[in-house]
């Protein structure tokens, strides 16, 4: 790795990971970091596990899974699909929309204290930065499921 070792870059992102699992377990009702990626795709509008599936990097047992828990909790609602009944809809919740809402204001509050107030310049490169690391990591975890 030219001008960075492994540590610098996996050591930052274990420590944004863990913030990001802190401030989200303070929440009421707390959340994991994919129960708050799942509630932000799905309020995208209403979705199928599947589909979540298909654009998302969890496997379809964790997204089942986190989905039963959200419903349990009201955070989300599971309804027949009436084009075809195999099929559920998920969709939030007046309480989903609250804890989207929330979870969100902190997210956005914890990116602030993380970045500060660079220029528009740094923010721009960080931006770019950041969308390619994504990239990157979304290719090595498809290619890692064949199934994709």
């Amino acid at each position: 790795m030219t001008g960075m070792d492994s540590e610098e870059l996996l050591g930052v992102a274990a420590l944004v990971a863990r913030l990001e699992s802190e401030t989200l377990a303070a929440l009421q009702p707390p959340l994991t970091s994919r129960q708050y990626r799942l509630l932000r795709v799905i309020d995208q509008g209403q979705v199928t596990a599947t589909a979540i599936y298909e654009q998302a990097t969890m496997s379809l047992a964790s997204i089942s899974q986190s989905v039963d828990l959200l419903v349990q909790r009201g955070l989300l609602r599971r309804e027949r699909d009436p084009e075809d009944g195999r099929r559920s809809i998920l969709s939030l919740t007046e309480a989903g929309h609250a804890s989207l809402t929330d979870a969100s204001a902190r997210m956005t509050g914890l990116a602030e204290q993380l970045v500060g107030e660079p220029e528009e310049q740094q923010i721009t490169e960080l931006r770019q930065a950041l969308r390619l690391l994504r990239e990157r990591v979304v290719a090595l975890l498809r290619s890692a499921d064949p199934s994709r």
